[in-house]
C-alpha cells in the first residue's frame, strides 16, 4: 500500500516532493524517499500523531495522506495555498467534524505541540478507543477545510459514487 500510494502521488503531482513513510514495518517499502520508525507503540492509526514530531522533515510545508487516499487527477493544488493555516478534511457526513485522512500544514512550534502535548500528557490511554481526529479536532489550533477552498476537488468515493458515476464531478 505504501509503494502504491507513493507511485500514485508522484503520477498525479508535478512538484518536487519528499515522500516520507512512518512505520513499524520497513519490509518491502521501496518507493518512498525516507522511511522513519515510529517512536511509540500505539495501535493502528495512532501512529499518525507522530507526523507532527519535529524530527520528521526539514521541509517547511507538509501534506499528509492516509494510505486509502487515491489521487484521481493532478494534486498540485494542495501546494497552492498561500497561507500558513492548518487544513484537513471536513467529514463527508458530519460537516462540522475535522478529519485527518488528508492534512496540510506549515512546520512550526504549534504543529509540533500536537505531538509533544499528546506524549507529555500521556493522552494515548484517554483517546485510544477514539479516532486521532478526536484529539486533533480538540487541540487548540485553528483548523480549516480543504473542501471550502477546493469545492469538488476532494471527494469521498463512498459518499460521492452517484455523482462520480454520472460524471457530475471530476475530483
Amino acid at each position: 500500500y505504501v509503494n502504491a500510494t507513493a507511485d500514485n502521488i508522484r503520477n498525479q503531482c508535478t512538484k518536487d516532493l519528499e515522500i516520507t513513510c512512518l512505520t513499524d514495518n520497513f519490509a518491502g517499502i521501496t518507493q518512498v524517499d525516507k522511511v522513519i520508525k515510529f517512536n511509540n507503540n500505539w495501535n493502528k492509526w495512532w501512529g499518525k500523531i507522530e507526523i507532527f514530531r519535529n524530527d520528521i522533515t526539514q521541509n517547511d510545508e507538509c501534506v499528509f495522506m492516509d494510505l486509502d487516499t487515491v489521487c484521481y487527477n493532478n494534486i498540485d493544488f494542495l501546494w497552492s495555498i498561500e497561507n500558513d493555516n492548518f487544513y484537513g478534511l471536513r467529514d463527508f457526513y458530519s460537516l462540522d467534524v475535522f478529519q485527518t485522512g488528508l492534512m496540510r500544514w506549515k512546520q512550526n512550534d504549534n504543529m509540533h505541540k500536537l505531538y509533544d502535548n499528546f506524549v507529555s500528557n500521556n493522552l494515548y490511554p484517554k483517546y485510544k478507543l477514539l479516532g486521532d481526529h478526536e484529539y486533533i479536532g480538540k487541540f487548540p489550533i485553528e483548523k480549516h477545510y480543504f473542501q471550502d477552498i477546493f469545492p469538488s476537488k476532494i471527494v469521498s468515493y463512498k459518499k460521492s459514487l452517484p455523482h462520480l458515476s454520472k460524471n457530475l464531478i471530476d475530483p
